[in-house]
């Protein structure tokens, strides 16, 4: 019945202070480089016209250029243009050594190595991004909220906190207050300051742009290299791989500024929440720190040491071609929305949730004696995150506490003496009746049974914590394994469950029988019953009272079935 802590909900579970203290961490340990990730943005921008070019050439070298096209016959401006081309080939050739072959229309063994490297760099960001962008972008972008606009985030938190909601308009139905909490959620985000909304597009573009690179097929490119003798390594022909090579230079023109730590932050604690715990959060936190370092370095010095549009310019043979920026990170406002609309609805659910918990709990606390529940020992609650899951684990505590409250004392040696002397007249009656005392009896046997099979030291809690705390799992195998052993432990407790349930009905049904309350004979049940009833003259309404008791216990069942699978 408690709240399990999900990633759609990370965002709300950290403190102001604790989201300061990971901030601080990122920073001090950071030793990311600020400089920019596209080195040529100028001459990426560049827009050439050669033939304008040409046109602005003083008449001498157009002369030139005059008697040069009448012996090759061809046109003087395409002479300058070959001349130019190769020319500028010459520059990327000299001050990129070994990257591009200009005359045979080939990429050299040095682009493959750095495309390599490349390939690696962006293979980091595909796991971090996975874990929170991809699998959950919602919650990833409510993260995100609370670290680049904490006012924003913290007045919607509060806000719309709906036991006060319901506080300030007690007429209000459910629905209307969940409609109330949307519309201060909108109301708040109207008040967004445009500094807000710039911090919050340009981390979502930056998240758009490496989600592109990460997803890059490098190795369409790379399988396309083969060993050629001449250039001393691996090498390919441009027109091979043209369509891949812009797309390429697209999407590293778009990656023009470094992650911002909260940007970072908000990746790490993701992906380090799907595949670590608390204890390695600090170790593996200045790991990715250091991976990302490497991976945008490996961005850098490629775009650095790699001129690609200038490479494409000579290969198109157009010195006005130049990358254009992708499109994406636009929509950031509304996953943002969507997230807390989630959260509203979630918040609404589990509010209900309790709310009805505590009117169920209410409802039979007189029968109970004002007994609180005593919780299963090791089942995983706030307090105790490291247990095991158990769906059941809240009807076995009610019966636990019936066991010991008003089982053991009311109701225990009444029974007994039925089953020992009433003298049954049947054989079927003598069996169920049997079975179904007998289930009550070991009821508190089998839950201690239960506890101690899911403690550390148990068949199910030594799998379930060996799983957990795993080293070498894939998150997703880690958390279905640990979903098998959780629901392996839910059909122990709901089988628990299921006897008693059953044994609970059988009774009531018998003492109805016994008592009178349907229509069959009582004394047809109970051969001694009227020599029981003679010695105690409210012999037969303690009866009477037992049997409602256990239909008590039925209905109860019941409801908290209900509640915890939302019927």
């Amino acid at each position: 019945m408690g709240e399990t802590w999900t990633l759609s909900r990370l965002a709300a579970s950290l403190s102001y202070e604790e989201r300061q203290t990971l901030l601080h961490k990122l920073q001090t340990q950071s030793s990311i480089s600020s400089g920019p990730l596209y080195i040529h943005m100028e001459e990426a921008q560049e827009d050439v016209n050669i033939q304008e070019q040409y046109a602005r050439l003083p008449w001498f070298y157009r002369l030139w250029y005059h008697f040069l096209g009448l012996l090759k016959g061809e046109l003087p401006s395409a002479l300058y243009e070959d001349r130019w081309f190769a020319e500028a080939a010459h520059r990327i050739e000299k001050t990129a050594p070994g990257i591009f072959d200009f005359k045979r229309g080939r990429l050299l063994p040095v682009f493959y190595d750095q495309l390599e490297k490349l390939k690696e760099g962006a293979r980091f960001f595909h796991a971090a991004l996975d874990a929170g962008f991809n699998q959950n972008k919602t919650a990833f972008f409510g993260f995100l909220g609370s670290l680049e606009m904490e006012d924003i985030h913290i007045r919607i938190h509060a806000e719309t906190d709906l036991p006060v909601l319901e506080r300030e308009c007690p007429d209000f139905s459910e629905a209307e207050v969940h409609k109330r909490a949307s519309q201060i959620m909108e109301e708040i985000l109207e008040d967004m300051t445009e500094e807000d909304r710039h911090a919050m597009y340009v981390d979502s573009r930056i998240l758009f742009c490496l989600k592109e690179l990460a997803s890059f097929s490098f190795d369409r490119i790379l399988v396309a290299f083969a060993l050629d003798p001449a250039a001393g390594g691996k090498s390919c022909l441009i027109k091979l791989i043209k369509e891949s090579l812009v797309s390429l230079n697209n999407v590293l023109y778009s990656i023009k500024l470094v992650p911002p730590v909260p940007l970072l932050q908000s990746l790490f604690v993701f992906l380090l929440h799907e595949t670590r715990g608390p204890a390695d959060f600090d170790t593996e936190l200045q790991a990715m720190v250091f991976k990302a370092g490497q991976a945008l370095d490996a961005i850098r010095e490629f775009n650095r040491k790699v001129p690609l549009t200038r490479i494409l310019r000579c290969f198109f043979r157009n010195m006005s071609f130049c990358p254009r920026e992708i499109s994406g990170g636009e929509n950031w406002l509304s996953v943002y929305r969507e997230y807390w609309k989630q959260q509203i609805t979630e918040n609404l659910a589990i509010y209900i949730e309790r709310r009805k918990e505590q009117h169920l709990r209410d409802s039979f606390q007189t029968f109970l004696k004002g007994t609180p529940f005593r919780p299963l020992a090791h089942i995983a609650t706030e307090d105790n995150p490291d247990g095991v899951p158990v769906a059941g684990a809240y009807t076995l505590s009610f019966l636990g506490t019936f066991y010991s409250v008003v089982f053991i004392p009311d109701m225990n040696e009444i029974l007994k003496a039925l089953l020992l002397g009433g003298g049954f007249t049947s054989k079927e009656d003598s069996a169920e009746f049997t079975e179904s005392y007998n289930a009550f009896f070991t009821l508190e046997d089998c839950i201690h049974k239960f506890e101690k099979s899911i403690s550390v030291n148990g068949d199910i809690g030594r799998r379930y914590s060996q799983i957990k705390q795993g080293i070498g799992f894939q998150p997703m195998i880690k958390r279905r394994k640990c979903e098998i052993i959780a629901n392996e432990a839910a059909a122990a407790a709901l089988g628990i469950v299921k006897v008693v349930y059953k044994a609970a009905q059988n009774i009531a049904e018998f003492l109805d029988r016994v008592t009178g309350a349907d229509s069959r004979n009582k004394y047809e049940i109970l051969a001694n019953l009227p020599r029981l009833a003679v010695r105690d003259p409210s012999f037969m309404k303690t009866l009477a009272g037992m049997a409602q008791k256990f239909h008590q216990v039925v209905h109860i069942l019941d409801d908290i079935d209900a509640l915890e699978t939302g019927k």
